[in-house]
């Protein structure tokens, strides 16, 4: 039996007996730094200062909070770190969904932002997980796709992919943005960090969780400490969602479209464009429909993308369009919103994503017409 010490008092160690194996491990006490709380029981476990740790005898740390130890590393088993560098709740959402629909899939959308609150899942009339995500890029939409179709059992049903774009993402690679801290929210469930350089020192730290992980925790503690985090988060999330643009935002906007106009990435426009290729390919050799989305902005951000961006994205989509013969669904300047459709000048909310998507299902009615 493993004996564990659990450093710091927060939700997470508050649940923690739902996330080790209680098989195999069993909490000899809890280390606090609150004095408030020492001297007291948590499960009938002792919460102890830091300062008596070693008069307990224990073979692994469970470290919780940003409380600093001089300990050997192989015996810390580094939660909070875990959860900082490796846990994203949109990330995990999506491919717990997956996990949850994926033996009657029918549809799956990637992309940005704009996709990931601008289409609804829900709404769609087949089973549908929307894999968009905040900052994410063309390369991990093509990864995403490949983790779904590595396991045939799963996908013989899907019949579409809607392939969210913006007119600056053939300029984005996340890796290399000033967010491409990002890429390691990924790595558990894809194992690439793209053109991230400084890969040594996480990947170190990854590999020495998991080499604890495998003593302590239990074999779904990924999904059960995502339940654990899910109620809040998903209500943080409802709330960010059902919010609605006001004058206040529209100077963002503004700031937004002059800043995703000087992305001017030449090699990354290439590499983007041969992704999204061999994206299409890997769709069409699995009988599956990809449809190109571009979402819904105000004017405050479309007035103000650069005449070059949008040449240059719409020459390249015109490109797929001939050649692939891909279905391009582009809202990015329509006039069928309003204000009150959108939380900020360049997402829709919850009220514009119902809309949105209903008129994603009318345009997929139009391609069934014509099969």
């Amino acid at each position: 039996m493993k004996r564990l010490i659990v450093i710091g008092i927060n939700y997470i160690s508050l649940k923690i007996q739902l996330l080790i194996n209680s098989q195999n491990c069993s909490i000899e006490a809890f280390v606090s730094d609150n004095p408030n709380n020492i001297g007291k029981h948590i499960n009938s476990i002792p919460v102890i200062p830091l300062s008596d740790l070693n008069k307990f005898n224990y073979d692994y740390i469970i470290l919780v909070n940003d409380m600093m130890l001089e300990s050997n590393d192989n015996k810390i088993l580094n939660l909070n770190e875990f959860i900082r560098y490796f846990y994203d709740f949109e990330i995990y959402r999506s491919f717990f969904q997956y996990e949850e629909k994926k033996k009657n899939l029918h549809a799956f959308i990637t992309g940005l932002s704009f996709a990931e609150v601008g289409i609804n899942a829900n709404e769609f009339p087949f089973s549908t997980v929307n894999f968009a995500n905040s900052s994410q890029d063309l390369y991990f939409d093509y990864n995403i796709a490949k983790y779904i179709f590595s396991n045939k059992n799963y996908c013989k049903n899907i019949e579409y992919c809607f392939i969210g774009l913006s007119y600056y993402s053939f300029n984005y690679d996340l890796s290399k943005s000033s967010l491409k801290e990002r890429v390691w929210f990924y790595y558990p469930f894809l194992k690439t960090l793209h053109n991230y350089t400084d890969t040594n020192n996480i990947l170190n730290k990854l590999t020495l969780f998991e080499s604890i992980e495998r003593e302590v925790l239990t074999n779904n503690f990924k999904s059960t400490l995502f339940q654990l985090l899910a109620t809040i988060n998903e209500a943080n999330w409802d709330k960010f969602v059902s919010g609605v643009f006001s004058a206040s935002k529209k100077d963002e906007g503004i700031r937004l479209a002059l800043k995703d106009s000087k992305k001017n990435f030449p090699l990354t426009v290439q590499e983007n464009i041969s992704i999204l290729n061999e994206y299409i390919k890997l769709l069409k050799v699995n009988n599956v429909t990809p449809i190109i989305v571009i979402c819904p902005t105000t004017n405050y951000y479309y007035d103000n993308i650069s005449s070059n961006i949008k040449k240059a994205f719409n020459q390249i989509l015109s490109y797929f369009k001939d050649t692939e013969q891909v279905t391009i669904i582009d809202y990015f300047e329509s006039n069928f919103f309003d204000y009150i459709d959108f939380y900020d000048a360049t997402h829709l909310n919850k009220h514009g994503s119902k809309k949105f998507t209903n008129l994603l299902i009318e345009e997929i009615s139009k391609i069934q017409s014509l099969v």
